[in-house]
This record gives structure tokens, C-alpha cells and sequence, in this order.
């Protein structure tokens, strides 16, 4: 375990953008672990999270509805693209499915929701994306939606977590989520998440949807905020994972981060 730690702590410390090496001064101890999630595939996630996390070495979980993928989407200044997703995969980012269109599950009968799993899946995988892990629209779930969506997923994400962090080894389907986007001193809040992950060694996960320069509403982040928050976690030495490798409890390995 703590040579594992000490190559998880080179990996976060050192990454490769555009060519260049960037380095970043990492703590010689690691506790803790953390997963960063966007949903609905936002292009403010490609276009501003994703060089900020890659910079540092920080992987994240991307899920996306597939009805809104621009290529499919009239909604080109807000959604990535096929070749945006598979960048993102390259880099050792995840892709994961957010459903078909979005609808909140318990409203739909259970052949909609199979539908909204399949189908999701089949479009993304379509593209050379590995898709093993779901995110409920809205959180919206019940015992019924989740034996339907366990044919399907390893893990369904929700969107709320009363203890914030999660034990690890984790084996549950239900992956609870933090929400990092609201709240007043929302830096101060997510940092102590971040803190707690590293005092009880357990494991957190934050979700986002935008990453923008000025926020202008509650589902959004403030780019110097998200910015803060990586090099904090970074310093902190909490050990960042995508929703698949902490499940599996495999290492990002430098080729994944690092190299496209």
C-alpha cells in the first residue's frame, strides 16, 4: 500500500500538457481518495476543467446524456461532441452514461428506463467509449429504477451524501455524490470535503455541471473557484481517481493521465 501511495503521489505531482511538462510540489504522505463528476457533457467542461484537471494529473468522470452530444444536438454552444468525448477517454478521463434524454427515472415505465440505458450505451460504446458506470438524471431513483439499471451499470451516481465521503474499498452500487456548485463560501465547503476524505482515509465524490468565468446561476462553478480547488487537492495529497478506478481500486497509470 505504500508504494501504491507513493506512485499515485508522482503521478498527481507531475503531468503532460501541449507538450510541456508542468510540476506541481506534492506532500511526502497521501490519504484519501476523491473523484471529480460532470454531468449532462456540458462543452464548458471540455473547453475549461479538462485542461485545468489534466494539468495537474487529476482525472475526472464525465456522464453524458446522449441525446444532447452535439453531433446529435441543434444545441451546438453548450454540448461536447463525439471527438471532444473521445479526447477526453484518451487523456484517461471516463465516460459514463447519463441516460437517453435525461427524464427522471421514476416517472418511466420499465420498459423506458431499459430504453434509456440501452440505448444511451449502445450510442456511446458505438464511439470507442467504454461506458461501465451510470449518473441518475436529477438523482431521481427508487429500489425499482435501480434493479433496472444494474443489468446494465456497475455503479449509479446520485446526487446527495449526507456523510460526505464513502468508505473504500467500495462496493456498493449507489455511488452518493457531493454537490460542489451552491451554497454560500462554496471554496470552504468543498475543501472541507476534501479534508475529510484525508482524515478518515475515505473516499469523496463531487459532482459539477459548468465550469464558467462567471457563474450566473447554481449549477455552475467559477473557474478560479474549480482552479483553487484542484491545487488544494493537490497539496492536500488526497489521491484523485475517476468513479471506475476507485470502484476497482486500480491505479491511473501515467500513460492513461498523462499521454495521449
Amino acid at each position: 500500500m505504500a508504494l501504491l501511495i507513493l506512485v499515485l503521489v508522482g503521478l498527481v505531482a507531475s503531468s503532460v500538457l501541449s507538450g510541456q511538462m508542468k510540476s506541481f510540489v506534492a506532500p511526502t504522505e497521501s490519504h484519501g481518495f476523491i473523484s471529480l463528476t460532470f454531468d449532462d457533457g456540458y462543452k464548458s467542461q471540455y473547453d475549461i476543467a479538462f485542461p485545468l484537471m489534466q494539468e495537474r494529473g487529476i482525472p475526472g468522470t464525465f456522464y453524458v446524456f446522449t441525446d444532447s452530444i452535439r453531433d446529435y444536438s441543434t444545441d451546438s454552444d453548450f454540448f461536447m461532441n463525439v471527438s471532444e468525448l473521445q479526447t477526453l477517454q484518451n487523456y484517461g478521463f471516463e465516460i459514463g452514461s447519463h441516460s437517453k434524454t435525461h427524464t427522471a427515472f421514476t416517472s418511466l415505465s420499465d420498459l423506458e428506463i431499459e430504453n434509456e440505458c440501452q440505448v444511451s450505451k449502445d450510442v456511446l460504446q458505438s464511439f470507442g467509449l467504454l461506458v461501465n458506470n451510470f449518473c441518475y438524471p436529477f438523482g431521481d431513483r427508487d429500489e425499482r429504477t435501480d434493479a433496472i439499471v444494474d443489468d446494465y451499470f456497475g455503479s449509479a451516481r446520485t446526487i446527495w451524501n449526507p456523510n460526505y465521503v464513502l468508505p473504500m474499498p467500495y462496493s456498493q452500487f449507489l455511488v452518493d455524490g457531493n454537490e460542489g456548485e451552491v451554497g454560500p463560501d462554496l471554496l470552504s465547503s468543498l475543501e472541507r470535503i476534501v479534508d475529510q476524505a484525508y482524515s478518515t482515509n475515505q473516499w469523496a465524490v463531487i459532482y459539477f455541471h459548468q465550469v464558467l468565468p462567471d457563474p450566473d446561476d447554481g449549477h455552475s462553478i467559477s473557474t478560479q473557484d474549480f482552479e483553487s480547488l484542484l491545487d488544494y487537492i493537490v497539496s492536500k495529497g488526497v489521491i484523485p481517481l475517476t468513479i471506475n478506478q476507485a470502484l476497482e481500486r486500480t491505479s491511473p497509470s501515467s500513460s492513461q493521465i498523462a499521454n495521449v
